[in-house]
């Protein structure tokens, strides 16, 4: 479980279902993670301030989308 309490400590609230867990490296454990009993959905790719991370952190996926 994430440290949920310090989120209600610090007054910042978590917006759950745009939450995401992505893992990196061919070792690791890929352990379920929950955000106050929410458990977060995984991902392998994703779009970050129009930059596109993979889990492998190959940069072919952002060649492939168009530019805008």
């Amino acid at each position: 479980m994430l440290q949920h309490h310090r989120s209600d400590t610090w007054k910042t609230k978590f917006n759950k279902e745009k939450c995401l867990v992505m893992y990196f490296g061919a070792n690791n454990s890929c352990y379920d993670l929950q955000i106050g009993g929410h458990m977060l959905a995984k991902t392998t790719k994703e779009r970050d301030l129009g930059i596109i991370v993979t889990s492998d952190l190959k940069s072919s996926e952002q060649r492939q989308e168009p530019q805008w």
